[in-house]
């Protein structure tokens, strides 16, 4: 049997939401806090947007197409090669850490908002499973008073 590639089936909460970030220079890894970067993408040291942008490219493509590490450092490379950016740090270290803090976040986030999106419907099939009165659940969930939110099933 063969080993499942990650990125073979594309994941539409985690493009949408890496997509949805804006592009921020910074000269420093601490210049953004925690919740600014959830919706900013960066990288430590860079100020040249243009450079940023096809650093982000890369990485977009990495969640899009579930392009390999090895693949978005030789994006990385040709991007600092391209705009002559000298960087602190090994480039393993570096491209790694921006690899793969990306490709988790988004997953991350996109598997949020799947839970967001399915907390009604779960919510009201544990009712329906153990509610004795499964008919008055299912009237009580359609008019929103069981399900978080005030949102009704889909159905």
């Amino acid at each position: 049997m063969s080993e499942p590639q990650y990125g073979s089936i594309p994941f539409t909460e985690a493009i949408d939401y890496f997509k949805g970030k804006l592009t921020l220079p910074t000269e420093f890894w601490d210049q953004i806090d925690g919740e600014t970067h959830a919706k900013v993408f960066t990288v430590a040291g860079v100020i040249k947007i243009d450079l940023l942008t096809d650093i982000r490219k890369a990485v977009d493509d990495a969640i899009t197409n579930g392009t390999t590490i090895t693949e978005f450092r030789k994006q990385f490379d040709a991007a600092v090669q391209k705009h002559g950016w000298s960087y602190k740090g090994k480039c393993g270290w570096r491209t790694r850490v921006i690899y793969d803090t990306n490709l988790r976040t988004a997953h991350a986030a996109g598997q949020w908002q799947q839970a967001q999106r399915t907390k009604c419907l779960k919510s009201w099939a544990l009712r329906a499973r153990w509610s004795s009165r499964i008919w008055r659940c299912v009237m009580g969930c359609l008019k929103g008073s069981y399900c978080r939110g005030g949102t009704a099933p889909p159905w």
